[in-house]
């Protein structure tokens, strides 16, 4: 993990909270002139961070850029080795994973876009993916089933998903069967599934608004 990600780690890991520049500087090993140097090279990256004398860094709770750290944070114990790929930008993330699967990624590995310039949507449809509108994302996974079962994961998927929605905000939510899920009558997401016998894998993508009709958090 390179410094700027172990930076950005430490940063999530005390969202709203100030964090030290010492104390970054001790845990990650390096002087408090590289903390202050690579802090300022994120916040050009658009990386919402208050800085103050006295207090040190803190990562602002508007801050909206994904970073695999962030990701991790909100994963179970069981998925932390999986691999997590994330890009600003991509032609599709369901090609970019189909290009991994047949050059050997394991099982779980997620591939993460701000921006999708050639999205895909259900027969060949462009899905329009909008940098900073959404999270555009595809997991390869390798079922041990057959390739005429791996349309009933489609129901899992969506079960799944909706599932984990429910558990952040309050709004309705229901399934336009079986590909899209709506919040409040509004498309919040689509689901597709990508088969390929020749690199044994399942591309299994899912595209969700994330600001254009964003959900609204419970608490």
């Amino acid at each position: 993990m390179s410094t700027k990600n172990k930076i950005i780690g430490l940063l999530e890991q005390n969202r709203s909270s100030y964090v030290s520049g010492q104390e970054l500087a001790d845990q990650i090993g390096i002087s408090r002139a590289a903390i202050w140097k690579i802090i300022n090279q994120l916040k050009q990256e658009g990386y919402e961070i208050d800085s103050s004398n006295g207090k040190g860094y803190l990562l602002k709770d508007s801050n909206d850029i994904l970073s695999e750290e962030a990701i991790r944070l909100h994963l179970d114990s069981s998925l932390q080795k999986n691999k997590i790929i994330v890009k600003n930008s991509l032609e599709s993330t369901n090609t970019f994973a189909k290009i991994l699967g047949m050059e050997s990624a394991e099982h779980g590995t997620v591939v993460v876009a701000n921006e999708q310039t050639k999205g895909r949507g259900r027969f060949g449809r462009t899905f329009f993916s909008e940098a900073g509108k959404g999270i555009y994302l595809s997991v390869i996974l390798r079922p041990q089933i057959g390739i005429d079962e791996i349309s009933f994961s489609t129901i899992l998927t969506v079960v799944a998903v909706m599932r984990a929605l429910r558990r952040f905000t309050t709004q309705n939510l229901e399934v336009k069967w079986v590909n899209d899920i709506f919040s409040d009558g509004k498309k919040s997401l689509r689901h597709l599934d990508g088969a390929d016998e020749r690199c044994g894998n399942a591309g299994r993508g899912l595209f969700g608004r994330r600001n254009r009709y964003q959900l609204q958090r419970k608490g």
